[in-house]
Formats: C-alpha cells, sequence, structure tokens
C-alpha cells in the first residue's frame, strides 16, 4: 500500500479569524518522515485507539471575544431605535388649530395651587435623581464587571503560557532520558500489550487542547511498556528463583531443595527410602511445597496422586519443558513489541517537531487576542461614555416631553371649556330652528349630530334617576327597620322598667315573701305573664321550636322544686343557644329568656337556703 501524507493546515496569515469564522482551511501535502516506511493504515492497527480531541477552550475564547463586540453593537443598536421611537412618539402629538379663545390661559379657577406645583415638581426632581442614580450605579457595576472579567482572561492566559513553556522543558529533559533497552532470557511476555491509536483520517496534528493529553498519554506508555520490558528480562528464571532459606525443602537425608530444577534433579538420584518418606499414601510432600511456596497449584494438583517416582519424574520435566518452550516464544515476542516501540518513538518526536511549530502560532494567536481584547475594552469605555451622554440627552428630552405634556393638558381644558360653548351655541340655534326656514344642509347635520349627543346623555340622567330611585328606596327600608328597633328597644325598656319595679317591690316587702307569693301562684298565671311579654316583644317562637320548649320545661322543672334538673337543663339551653346560628333579631330574645329562667333558678335556690 502506498504511503499516505499527513495533512497539515496552511500557515494562517490574517490571525484567528480562520477558527472563529469557521472558514474551510486549505490543505497541503507535507512529506512523511523517512522512517519509518510502513503505510498510515498499519501504523493505526499496531498502535491502537485514541480520543477525538477538541478545539473548545480556543473557540470559547473567540466567541467570547465576538459575544463582546455583537453585544456593543447591539447595545447601541437599541439606543438608536429608542431615540428614534421618541421622536416619532414627539412628532406624533396632535397639533391642536385653537381660536383666539382657546389661546387664552385657563380660568382661575380650574388652576392647579401653589403648593400643588412645588409638590409636582419636588417628586419630579425626585424621580429623575433617582433614576440617574440607579443608571450611574448600573454603569459602574457593568464596568467593573468587564474590568474583572477582562483580567481574569489575562491570568488564565498567562497561567496557561506558563504551564506549556514548562510542559515543553519537561519533555525535552524525558527525551534525553530515553532508558536504554537491554535484550535478556524472559520468563514471560505481557499477554496483552495496550497500545495507543492515531486516527486514520490524519486529523492528529491539529492545534486542539487535546494534543497535550494524547502526547502525554503516549510517552506514559512508552515508559509503562519499557519499565515492563525491562523487569521481563532482568527477572531471573522461575525454575531458579531464590526463596528464602524457611521456606526450603530439606529431604531425608538433609539435601535442601531451592526450586522445581533442585526437585527435578533429587528425584533422579534419591533412593526409594527417601522418596517413600515423603510419598506414600498418606501424604505427598513435594505437592504441598510446590503448591504453599512455589505457588505451582496445577503442578501439585497434578502429581498430588502419583505415588510412583518415574511417573511424577516425568510430569515435573514435561512441565519443564513447557516453560521453557513458552519463555522462548515470549521472548520473539517481546523483541518484536521492541521494533515496534522504537518505531513508534520515531513517529512521536516527528509528531512533536509539528506540534511545536503548531504552539508557536497559537502562542502569536494568543498575542493578537489580548491586543483585540485591550482594543476592545477601550472602546467599551468610549462606548460607556457616549452612552452616559445619549443617557443626558434622553433625561432632557424626557423632560421636554413632561413639559410638552403638561401644555397639551392645559389645552385640553381649553377645548373642554369650547366645547360647553358649543353645546349653548347648538342650543339655541336649536330654539330658533322653527323661525330660520333658509337653515342651510350643514346645520342640519350638526343639529342631527346634537341630537345623537342628547340622547345620550338623556340616558345617563335617565339611568342616574333609576339608581336615585333605588337609592331612596333603600334609604325608605333602612329608615323602617330603624324605627321597628326603635319599637323593640322601647318594648325592651319598657320590660326592664317593670322588673326593675318588682325588684323594688321585692326590697320592699322582703324577698322571702315574694318568693312565697311566687310559689303559691298558679302556673298558669306565670305562663300567662311569659306569653304576654312574649307578645309585647313579638317573639316567633315557633322559629326555633326546641329552644322554647326547652324553656318552658326548665320552668316547669323550678316551680316543681327539681332545682338539680332545672340547673342542667338551663345548662344544655345556654350550650344550645351559642352552638346554633339564630338570627340576628331573635338572638336578643332567646338571651333575654333564657336570663329569665336563671333568675328563677337563683331565686328558688336562695329561697330553698
Amino acid at each position: 500500500m502506498a504511503d499516505i501524507p499527513i495533512p497539515r493546515p496552511i500557515e494562517q496569515k490574517k490571525g484567528f479569524f480562520g477558527l472563529f469564522k469557521k472558514e474551510k482551511k486549505q490543505e497541503v501535502n507535507v512529506a512523511p518522515p523517512p522512517e519509518p516506511q510502513e503505510p498510515i493504515e498499519i501504523l493505526d492497527r499496531e498502535i491502537g485507539h485514541v480520543e477525538d480531541i477538541d478545539m473548545s477552550d480556543l473557540d470559547k475564547i473567540g466567541q467570547e471575544i465576538e459575544k463582546e463586540s455583537h453585544a456593543s453593537k447591539k447595545i447601541e443598536e437599541e439606543d438608536e431605535v429608542l431615540s428614534k421611537e421618541l421622536d416619532k412618539e414627539l412628532h406624533e402629538l396632535p397639533d391642536f388649530a385653537l381660536d383666539e379663545t382657546a389661546k387664552e390661559e385657563p380660568q382661575s379657577n380650574e388652576k392647579p395651587s401653589k403648593e400643588e406645583k412645588e409638590r409636582r415638581e419636588a417628586e419630579r426632581k425626585q424621580e429623575k435623581e433617582q433614576a440617574r442614580k440607579e443608571e450611574e450605579e448600573r454603569k459602574k457595576e457593568e464596568r467593573e464587571r468587564t474590568k474583572k472579567e477582562a483580567e481574569e482572561k489575562r491570568e488564565e492566559e498567562k497561567r496557561l503560557k506558563e504551564e506549556e513553556k514548562q510542559r515543553r522543558e519537561e519533555q525535552k529533559k524525558e527525551e534525553k532520558q530515553e532508558p536504554i533497552l537491554q535484550e535478556k532470557h524472559t520468563e514471560h511476555a505481557p499477554e496483552h500489550h495496550e497500545w495507543v491509536k492515531i486516527p486514520s483520517n490524519a486529523k492528529m496534528i491539529q492545534p486542539k487542547k487535546g494534543i497535550k493529553k494524547y502526547f502525554d498519554d503516549l510517552d506514559h506508555e512508552h515508559k509503562k511498556l519499557s519499565q515492563e520490558i525491562k523487569n521481563i528480562v532482568t527477572k531471573p528464571e522461575q525454575k531458579t528463583e531464590k526463596i528464602q532459606p524457611e521456606h526450603f525443602f530439606y529431604l531425608k537425608n538433609g539435601r535442601p531443595l531451592k526450586s522445581l530444577h533442585d526437585l527435578i534433579d533429587a528425584l533422579k538420584t534419591i533412593d526409594d527410602e527417601s522418596f517413600r518418606h515423603h510419598v506414600n499414601e498418606h501424604k505427598n510432600d513435594f505437592a504441598n511445597w510446590l503448591k504453599d511456596i512455589l505457588k505451582h497449584e496445577k503442578l501439585a494438583d497434578e502429581i498430588r496422586n502419583k505415588k510412583a517416582k518415574a511417573e511424577l519424574l516425568k510430569i515435573l520435566e514435561d512441565y519443564e519443558h513447557r516453560i521453557d518452550k513458552s519463555m522462548t516464544q515470549e521472548k520473539k515476542e517481546m523483541l518484536a513489541a521492541k521494533k515496534e516501540q522504537l518505531k513508534l518513538l520515531q513517529r512521536v518526536k516527528f509528531a512533536r517537531q509539528e506540534l511545536y511549530t503548531i504552539e508557536a502560532d497559537l502562542d502569536k494567536q494568543k498575542e493578537s487576542i489580548v491586543e483585540r481584547e485591550n482594543r476592545l475594552s477601550k472602546k467599551q469605555d468610549a462606548w460607556n461614555d457616549k452612552y452616559q451622554k445619549e443617557s443626558t440627552s434622553l433625561a432632557k428630552q424626557k423632560e421636554e416631553f413632561a413639559r410638552q405634556k403638561s401644555s397639551i393638558t392645559g389645552l385640553q381644558k381649553k377645548l373642554q371649556n369650547q366645547l360647553k360653548d358649543i353645546e349653548k351655541e347648538k342650543t339655541r340655534l336649536a330654539k330658533q330652528k322653527k323661525t330660520q326656514d333658509g337653515v342651510g344642509k350643514l346645520l342640519q347635520e350638526k343639529l342631527h349630530d346634537l341630537e345623537i349627543k342628547t340622547k345620550s346623555v338623556q340616558a345617563q340622567e335617565s339611568a342616574v334617576r333609576a339608581k336615585q330611585t333605588l337609592l331612596e328606596k333603600q334609604e325608605i327600608k333602612v329608615k323602617s327597620n330603624l324605627d321597628e328597633e326603635e319599637k323593640l328597644r322601647k318594648t325592651l325598656d319598657d320590660v326592664r322598667q317593670k322588673i326593675q319595679q318588682e325588684k323594688d317591690m321585692l326590697e320592699k316587702q322582703g324577698f322571702k315573701k315574694y318568693v312565697e307569693e311566687e310559689l303559691e301562684r298558679p302556673m298558669q298565671e306565670h305562663l300567662t305573664e311569659v306569653s304576654n311579654i312574649n307578645g309585647a316583644l313579638d317573639i316567633p317562637e315557633t322559629a326555633y321550636p326546641e329552644v322554647y320548649k326547652k324553656i318552658t320545661d326548665c320552668k316547669r322543672l323550678v316551680n316543681q322544686g327539681r332545682l338539680g334538673e332545672a340547673q342542667e337543663m338551663y345548662n344544655q339551653l345556654k350550650t344550645e343557644y351559642y352552638n346554633k346560628k339564630i338570627a340576628s333579631k331573635e338572638k336578643e330574645k332567646i338571651y333575654n329568656k333564657i336570663r329569665e329562667v336563671y333568675d328563677a333558678i337563683h331565686l328558688a335556690l336562695m329561697n330553698a337556703a
């Protein structure tokens, strides 16, 4: 397959517009490095996958600068639109064609008082001052916020530049300290090599934020792989691996075994007595030692049930042979991996050179951005001054508009007076209509309009008269209710006077004698008096019959001397009185009756004592 050159962006001579305006970049073919000569597809397959990288940070910086520029333009456009609307409102004010009488000043009785004028003027000044202060505070906060944001951006750019410079210095140091790998016999190679893949679309060399992370990850994987290979080639073989003396296996004859290879050699020369001492139907010391110390669990399980020396020796030799063969194959794989690693390193170095060139361009573009921000900051300050001047001018225009509005209000009052004069003139013309036969068509039309307005006024007058009639009826009804209340109040006064007379009589004749007379009187007389009082008060007993029935029963219990039951029923009456929703007219009447029951019970208790 033919070599595919890696595309690289052409140098941008006009700063940063290619990123912000998203113009399509031209690409030229760059000659590939002399080494390696493999096609890009093979490189993709060898070094695996790398995540896509983006230019979000640079795009954001450009977008923020464009947003600030658009915001300033938008504010200027809004200011211009507001000025046009204000001019339009001023031009749209009606021009009143007034006669000489309309040009006169308003009548003295319609002029606002001096205090009212001063108060209104003070309110307007206070509102203007408050609006001016709020506007100044808002502008000040906006300027401080903009200045702070620009300063933070500059600090961030400076910090990023320092970090980038430090990173490049560290990368140069690391390149000088690349370890030289030694080829040694290895016990095993890694089961899986994790490589980083360069995208096959050949877009890895781009000025984006993720490129730094990509090369850092690539260096990390390179160091990790180098360390693994170094550990493998410098690690002793497992069959000659040294273990601690306390973990040695000692044969019956005292010979120590330090590894699997020592065990195989010992089995070749061991006598039967020593072998049976370690391997018999009850135990297998060799299997236990392989499992617990050398960690060959599968091999230990395989020889655990083998009792013959030759059979056990054959299994161990086969296992050692497999290990040697596996190590030979893994050594070949490791050497191939090393070769591919060196090729990849050459590609990385070439890519780094490209990256350094792009980073230098980015530094220049960042400086251009800082300069552009400074220019925008100066423009914003100039715009703020212009906005303040425009705001002051707008405030003056608003004052002029308010003055014209006040003048228009006076003109409207003059027009109202003129309309009244016109109405009088129309009335006079209507009276002269019978005697004037030569009235023209124009006068008839005016008279027709006058009749329509007159009907409207008459309809309003009819509505007012209807409302006035309704108010008079309501007034009569209220007066009737007041008379009725006065009558009831007078009746209550009579009842109270009668009770006071009886009280005075009690005081004169003696309380005890009065009680005796009251008890001697038949029940019918008491009921008759109660009925007379109810009749005088005009109480509709049928509205709450259960209440009146309890009142009657309570009085009957008092007459019979059953005062305990009377007290219980009185308590029930009181509770029912407070719980029931009784009409306001009857509430006072029922209350008086319950009060009479209480007085009767109280008198009876005093008499019994």
